[in-house]
């Protein structure tokens, strides 16, 4: 079900397979990407989310200020979460992509979010759907 979508990004969920999803179209602004992870969190928190897919493929390179805001502020909010597993499908840009490592390196030391980065979304959506599916199944 779309929970959001705009030029820059579409937010997705399944609430049967706990799953959100958040898909980067391309340039976004200071606060569209501030709203939009705070709108996913809600989202995940309202629905008890356990399985989150972002895909920063398409996303562009953020502002210092976001990345700190991520960081410091989202970050630590999603880690407190109900998300267990979290792929991502990595951004075209290494910059990007170092400053995410770095995040997590930092704020999740004692790795209490599952997750696994891939180059395309198939194998990051089957990689959380083997999990999900199995949550599903042990609960009928």
């Amino acid at each position: 079900m779309i929970y959001l979508k705009t030029d820059y990004a579409t937010i997705r969920f399944d609430e049967h397979l706990k799953l959100a999803e958040l898909e980067w179209h391309g340039l976004v602004l200071s606060h569209e990407f501030r709203e939009t992870l705070d709108m996913l969190l809600d989202l995940i928190e309202r629905k008890k989310l356990e399985n989150a897919l972002i895909d920063r493929q398409h996303l562009e390179r953020i502002s210092l200020a976001d990345e700190h805001w991520r960081k410091e502020d989202w970050y630590p909010r999603f880690l407190r979460s109900s998300i267990k597993r979290s792929a991502s499908v990595m951004s075209k840009d290494y910059y990007s992509e170092i400053s995410v490592a770095r995040l997590i390196e930092e704020k999740d030391k004692d790795i209490r979010i599952a997750r696994r980065s891939f180059c395309d979304y198939n194998s990051a959506k089957q990689w959380l759907l083997q999990y999900a599916s199995l949550e599903s199944n042990q609960k009928h």
